[in-house]
């Protein structure tokens, strides 16, 4: 902002309102900036709780898989190569974080029967499924997280330039204006009340 060129009460008045909604909303965005940042960390470790669960988790469901695969009859594994035996079911939820929408999504794996008979299948069948269920819910809840973290960053950059422009560039410069309209008045005032005792004498 340029210093004004007209040194008025007018001028001042409007600045000095001016100043007060710009600290106002300087202030405002700090508190949501560190709103943002702590939901943030709060999707940061659940995040890396989450990895954590889908590489243990990935690891037994291809363990149970590979066992169950190499115990069944090549008729079964014929007929779940040629055929999709299940279908995946997804939800989805949109949730608001501060005003940025963000969505969830839950997955869940529906064998169909007539292609897939539970009484044919091997305990260790049955068992790699629901791992391979759970897992597939968390892949959808990490997909999704990890979007949301994205989300949150970008949002957050933008709010802490915001917050910035006004602390170190806007509020100073209007600071500044104020401070010489106030002075260039008090000079005026001077000048005024030497020309009323010059007159009076």
């Amino acid at each position: 902002m340029l210093i004004p060129t007209n040194a008025t009460r007018q001028e001042l008045l409007r600045l000095k309102r001016r100043e007060q909604i710009a600290l106002r909303g300087h202030k405002l965005l700090k508190d949501r900036q560190e709103q943002l940042l702590r939901i943030l960390f709060s999707y940061i470790d659940e995040v890396k709780k989450l990895r954590r669960e889908v590489y243990e988790e990935t690891k037994e469901t291809l363990k149970y898989l590979n066992s169950s695969l190499f115990l069944e009859k090549p008729l079964f594994l014929e007929n779940l190569i040629i055929n999709q035996f299940f279908n995946v079911e997804i939800k989805e939820e949109i949730v608001s974080l501060l005003n940025i929408k963000a969505r969830l999504y839950d997955f869940n794996i529906l064998v169909k029967e007539k292609i897939l008979p539970f009484y044919q299948t091997s305990s260790l069948f049955d068992i790699a499924l629901e791992k391979l269920n759970s897992l597939i819910k968390k892949l959808g809840r990490l997909a999704a997280l990890l979007k949301i973290i994205a989300l949150l960053s970008y949002e957050i950059e933008k709010t802490r330039r915001r917050v910035n422009a006004l602390e170190y560039r806007v509020i100073p410069q209007m600071k500044s204006a104020i401070r010489y309209i106030s002075l260039r008045l008090q000079e005026y005032e001077r000048e005024n009340i030497v020309r009323i005792m010059r007159i009076k004498k």
